[in-house]
């Protein structure tokens, strides 16, 4: 009884992980992936940011997203986002210029329907979460509000 219960366990947690990484093969037609980030972040801050109910219980967040840009401009296309509750799915994502005291910041914006999320291209591997304001978000001594390329996923 003990190995039947360990067994369905183990098969709930499988697929719970599956679920939070897309599968390679659903690359949207005509575009392709500029990048794949991941990263686990503090909650309370990142959900003000996002309008969401804000959690007692809520620590943390293992985020993931999926960049494509249409591939004869490299212009970008759409995104794929999990690990962000109501605000995970899929949206259209722009580049803008610009945030306070640093004017020629590059700054991606997905559009979430009624917000967007703020992500401060730091280099090609790594994405810095932005308040509304466009100001960083400060973690604490165990998350950042940071998201790093994954190269071996895209």
């Amino acid at each position: 009884m003990q190995k039947i219960v360990l067994l369905i366990m183990l098969v709930s947690l499988t697929i719970q992980l599956k679920a939070q990484v897309p599968p390679k093969d659903t690359v949207p037609p005509g575009s392709s992936i500029l990048a794949f980030y991941e990263g686990r972040t503090a909650c309370r801050e990142l959900l003000q940011a996002l309008n969401m109910p804000d959690r007692e219980e809520c620590a943390k967040r293992k985020i993931w997203m999926v960049l494509y840009v249409d591939k004869v401009t490299k212009l970008p296309s759409t995104y794929k986002a999990g690990g962000l509750g109501i605000r995970s799915g899929t949206g259209k994502w722009s580049i803008e210029k610009g945030i306070p005291g640093h004017p020629e910041a590059i700054v991606y914006r997905l559009d979430m329907g009624e917000v967007s999320l703020f992500l401060l291209k730091g280099d090609e591997q790594v994405l810095f979460i932005l308040d509304k304001q466009k100001m960083f978000l400060v973690g604490n001594e165990k998350y950042s509000y940071t998201l790093n390329r994954n190269r071996a996923k895209g």
